[in-house]
């Protein structure tokens, strides 16, 4: 079996696909906020005990959180080129059919995960930000 090429599958044409799927997709809040839904429920399918999205299952929850955030406008200090990335990424974990299908046990779901573990890796401060701007806006409790 022949390794993951990641950086391979980042410069093709299905992924260039993706992203530009993922631009239009922000012109149409609907549309992006179906997706997000479906990839939350997608990631809860991906991460049983030892799959393979397990050990970025925070990271990709507080993805979506944040995308999400960014498309109702709550948020707005997201810069486009990781709203893009972001949704990009996400857009690809809900494709039925992708470098990988992931109708095979176990390998279906790798190419997903190399996918947003790398835009994850790469977009690391902006989900900080993030996580900050969330926690301020958590309740505190009192003494």
């Amino acid at each position: 079996m022949r390794a993951f090429d990641l950086a391979a599958l980042l410069r093709s044409p299905l992924y260039s696909g993706v992203r530009e799927q993922a631009m239009r997709l922000l012109k149409h809040p609907d549309e992006a906020r179906a997706l997000l839904r479906e990839a939350a429920s997608r990631l809860q399918g991906a991460i049983a005990p030892g799959g393979p999205l397990t050990a970025i299952r925070d990271e990709v929850s507080t993805l979506i959180r944040m995308v999400t955030a960014t498309v109702n406008r709550t948020y707005t200090d997201l810069p486009w080129q990781t709203l893009v990335a972001g949704l990009a990424a996400l857009l690809y974990l809900v494709m039925p059919l992708d470098a990988l299908p992931d109708f095979l046990p176990l390998a279906g779901f790798l190419d997903d995960a190399a996918v947003l573990g790398f835009v994850l890796k790469s977009i690391r401060d902006d989900i900080r930000r993030y996580q900050g701007w969330e926690e301020d806006r958590r309740p505190r409790s009192g003494p």
